[in-house]
């Protein structure tokens, strides 16, 4: 998946339900082989990383993940709730750059997160309130 969206060092690059940030390791490894090249590089990459993480442990393991791949600051792994934002709060200046997720599928979520997405977003699945979310973080 990450050879596909190939991030690139300066874009923001999310992952709103990171949990151990295995597609964030995957995802700097990929920028690091192909694009890293200067300090300046590696600091735009990081600069660029985004993740959210609902559940405390995974959260704490996705942070040390980063440690342990040299991310100076991990700081921008947030342990927050991506769906808990009413998608209508969302404005155009939150629409930028890449999204990387695998959501968990096969979990449908309440009447209150369906009802935070626009009509055109019937959804039930939690994989699909992520997609539609995601498109404009």
């Amino acid at each position: 998946m990450v050879d596909r969206i190939d991030p690139k060092p300066g874009e923001i690059l999310l992952d709103p339900a990171c949990g151990t940030g295995g597609f964030l390791t995957c995802a700097i490894n990929h920028m690091r082989k192909r694009y890293v090249k200067k300090v300046e590089d590696e600091q735009h990459m990081q600069e660029g990383l985004r993740a959210v993480e609902k559940k405390q442990l995974p959260h704490m393991l996705c942070v040390t993940n980063m440690l342990l791949h040299g991310i100076e600051n991990p700081s921008f792994v947030r342990h927050d709730n991506t769906l808990a934002r009413p998608y209508i709060s969302y404005t155009q200046s939150d629409r930028r750059g890449r999204c990387l997720d695998q959501p968990t599928l096969r979990r449908t979520r309440g009447r209150w997160y369906r009802e935070q997405l626009p009509q055109a977003f019937p959804a039930r699945e939690t994989a699909d309130l992520f997609l539609a979310s995601s498109s404009v973080s």
